[in-house]
């Protein structure tokens, strides 16, 4: 019976009962003397309120964000049952009222207009989805499970109980897990708990560094929670501020942001790495105890037995290899002992990922990088890696059945990739069950993939809106956004002490205008997989999980002195939701755990053809890996660097286009060994003159109207022949040829007609105090940037007259 059922024949005035429709997040229960009968009253909020009817009241919820990959907290504000606004939620250690672009295009998830809106199903491959009621889809799916062949669920990369719920459901009935993500930075997360002996990837200190020396990982852009944008300003603007050197070949919004980018050619920088540890250890400014902890952790007695490469390790030797004027490898290496001699500006942090993780050799670089920071004292100090301890708890147990809550992320390599396709591909598959993720679009080689894909006897997929892999799957079920569901998550990094993120429905399901009917019949996930279970947790709901989480920190020690205080368990919980997690900054690590810093290739050879380049793929700020595309808001906001919208693009040096007369908006055949795109070009002089680079997650044929058929997909560039040291794409290995067509397109950007023009790296803008003439402020601006960049060395002779190499 629908709510306007219950009313008519009552006497409740129009005015009220719209306050009633729209009045809160999770329904208002009424009872009321005077005609509302005495019974279970729930109220949804229609898409359309009347024009006559205008109630500014709002109320913010506090939940978990569903586009980030760290577990991050915001705050939603409502009005008459509908999301309104997001921000980030200011209590939250890591998002500290920071939000980023992508958290924005929840909204337009919860009230899209491609949502699914209730269970498909088609009984052949070829046939057409037919809409079902949720419990036919639910018998269907109950039946799918009894099956006892090869059972497979996919998802992306997950933690805490949403990893346990899936461990606990794959267990009980004979399924699989696989996890999937585009570009992800595996390696960086295993050689960091290798290198420091933890369980999760530690907490880097930016706020408080003096010196940061980043090796690929773009954590202003693409990588990171919200918080770390957050410290680098405070990084910047405190009274000494802080320097930073970004090491990778592209610019990235970090490279960008940074003092000083070396672009070193891909694959080499383990060469720069190498010679800061030479020259650490042998001009005497060191401390001899970190580097004989550096020394046996990493199992040499000199640093040259890492070298696998015939360069030597000093700046002109290292250079002539990197493809890096030696002068600024000199100058890197006088900033770096500048700062170990001075007490008061010595904290530095050495960070790696990103870029690194994409070649042969990414764990051992990634490793080499993180191990610098025992050389500098940087281990768990400020200002540097702050381990994290390990969990208030690794599991909880309910009714007997045991839930375990990792602390990490993991993904499953691409070896272990191409055993399970090809075991569809053998036609051996019964079931597939896929949710977040589009595989068939996110590893390379699509078509092998949709065909492997298909042989599948059954495949199931849950999602909000239609993309190419959830339109293969015979069963549909739509899935709650966050904002509709209950949720939790164990963030990483987290800040050095133990964090729980928890989420609650905040925003009322859209119904018609008159209030009959739902427009989108979803459930939640997780409650969906509750309810297939027999054993112990049968019966319950993710919320009833979260109390039991709740009940088990405020019985534990760790409660004491905790970021929320209450007098009985019941507060606590409400306490938590509240402030949407719970935290204790008093429970700090105690050290590393069995560290080891294992390099076996230090520096690999990425190679290309004198006539090929090699291509940098990269994850847009705001679409990442693609799975947010389905929203206009992703769609239109321009990239930073580029201010490209509603497209993919390559970025080309400026003078190799003018080399291969190709101007802007020129469209180019990219091919590799594995396949060809073709993309407009996009002209810029930060474009190293022997790479090439493309944004990944476009080119999807079913995504809604906002993002079918746009751009190109690029991962069916990517060669997958030769696999790296953790049996997983080395994504940034990939030589291209580039051809350039007789096709021509305007490209949709912010920046207008004026092309970039390369300038003086890291000098600022020029701006002009009160009464100052524009050549006064140059060379004050001019003389303050040289001497706060290089000291006095900008004033020497020999610095000034050498040249090249």
């Amino acid at each position: 019976m629908s709510s306007l059922d219950n009313i008519k024949n009552n006497n409740v005035s129009r005015r009220k009962f719209m306050g009633l429709l729209g009045g809160t997040a999770l329904g208002a229960f009424i009872f009321e003397a005077c005609g509302v009968p005495e019974q279970e009253y729930i109220i949804q909020s229609p898409v359309d309120m009347p024009e006559d009817y205008v109630k500014g009241e709002d109320n913010w919820y506090a939940t978990t964000s569903d586009t980030s990959e760290h577990g991050e907290s915001i705050i939603v504000r409502i009005m008459q049952g509908r999301a309104k606004k997001i921000e980030g939620n200011p209590d939250f250690p890591i998002t500290l009222g920071k939000h980023k672009a992508v958290t924005e295009t929840e909204i337009q998830t919860l009230y899209h207009p491609d949502r699914i809106s209730g269970p498909l199903y088609r009984k052949t491959s070829s046939g057409n989805h037919r809409p079902i009621s949720w419990k036919e889809a639910e018998s269907i799916l109950k039946e799918s499970l009894l099956s006892k062949g090869n059972k497979s669920i996919i998802t992306k990369s997950l933690r805490g109980m949403n990893k346990g719920i899936i461990d606990q459901f794959s267990n009980a009935k004979g399924l699989k897990h696989l996890t999937l993500s585009s570009l992800h930075d595996y390696s960086m997360y295993e050689s960091s708990k290798e290198v420091f002996g933890t369980k999760s990837l530690p907490y880097f200190d930016i706020k408080n560094s003096d010196l940061i020396i980043s090796f690929g990982l773009d954590f202003i852009g693409t990588w990171g929670p919200v918080e770390y944008k957050n410290q680098f300003g405070k990084f910047r603007s405190k009274d000494h501020r802080g320097y930073m050197v970004q090491i990778e070949p592209r610019m990235s919004l970090t490279a960008a942001a940074a003092d000083t980018w070396l672009c070193s050619n891909p694959g080499r920088e383990g060469l720069i790495a190498l010679m800061i540890a030479d020259q650490i250890i042998k001009n005497g400014k060191g401390n001899s105890t970190n580097i004989n902890k550096f020394k046996e952790l990493a199992g040499i007695s000199d640093i040259s037995e890492l070298n696998n490469s015939s360069s030597g390790l000093d700046p002109k030797s290292v250079g002539l290899a990197t493809g890096i004027d030696y002068h600024k490898l000199e100058k890197l290496i006088e900033k770096l002992i500048a700062h170990l001699e001075n007490k008061d500006k010595g904290k530095i942090i050495f960070l790696a990922g990103g870029a690194t993780s994409g070649y042969p050799n990414s764990k051992s670089i990634n490793s080499l990088v993180f191990g610098l920071n025992y050389l500098t004292g940087s281990v768990n100090n400020k200002g540097g890696i702050v381990l994290n301890p390990d969990n208030v708890f690794e599991d909880i147990e309910i009714n007997g059945e045991k839930l375990n809550l990792p602390v990490s992320s993991s993904w499953d390599s691409l070896d272990y990739w191409k055993e399970e396709i090809e075991n569809w591909r053998l036609g051996s598959q019964d079931l597939i069950i896929v949710r977040g993720v589009d595989l068939i679009n996110e590893i390379p080689g699509k078509s092998a993939i949709t065909e492997a894909f298909n042989n599948s006897k059954m495949s199931i997929g849950f999602g909000t809106v239609l993309n190419d892999t959830l339109e293969r799957c015979d069963l549909i079920l739509p899935d709650n956004t966050t904002m509709q569901s209950w949720g939790s998550d164990i963030p990483e990094p987290r800040t050095g002490y133990p964090l729980f993120a928890f989420g609650q429905p905040v925003a009322s399901d859209p119904y018609t205008r008159d209030g009959s009917k739902k427009l989108f019949d979803s459930k939640s996930f997780f409650n969906v997989l509750l309810s297939q279970m027999e054993n112990g947790l049968s019966g319950l709901t993710y919320m009833d999980l979260c109390k039991e989480i709740s009940n088990k920190i405020y019985k534990s020690s760790s409660y004491n002195n905790s970021s929320i205080v209450a007098s009985n368990a019941d507060d606590f919980f409400k306490g938590i939701m509240t402030r949407g997690g719970w935290w204790n900054i008093n429970k700090k690590s105690s050290g590393p755990k069995n560290p080891k810093i294992n390099i076996t290739n230090a520096v690999s050879d990425v190679k290309r053809s004198n006539n090929n380049f090699h291509l940098i793929p990269f994850k847009s700020h705001v679409f990442g890996d693609g799975n947010s595309l389905a929203n206009p808001w992703a769609q239109g906001s321009p990239d930073p660097l580029t201010s490209i919208t509603w497209d993919s693009w390559i970025e080309i040096n400026t003078k190799t286009a003018e080399g291969l007369k190709i101007k802007a908006g020129d469209i180019l055949k990219v091919t590799s060994n594995s396949g060809s795109v073709e993309l407009p070009a996009y002209l810029h002089p930060a474009v190293p003159s022997n790479s090439v680079s493309i944004p990944i997650g476009l080119g999807k044929q079913n995504f809604t109207r906002y993002a079918s058929e746009r751009g190109s997909n690029i991962v069916e560039l990517i060669d997958t022949s030769k696999l790296n040291e953790d049996g997983n794409i080395s994504w940034n290995s990939t030589s291209v040829s580039i051809e350039k067509t007789k096709n021509k397109k305007k490209v949709s950007k912010f920046e207008g007609t004026v092309p970039a023009i390369a300038v003086e790296p890291g000098v600022p803008i020029l701006t002009v105090g009160p009464n100052e003439s524009a050549e006064e402020g140059f060379h004050r601006s001019h003389e303050e940037h040289l001497d706060h960049a290089f000291g006095d060395n900008w004033k020497d002779k020999k610095h000034d007259e050498e040249k090249g190499h």
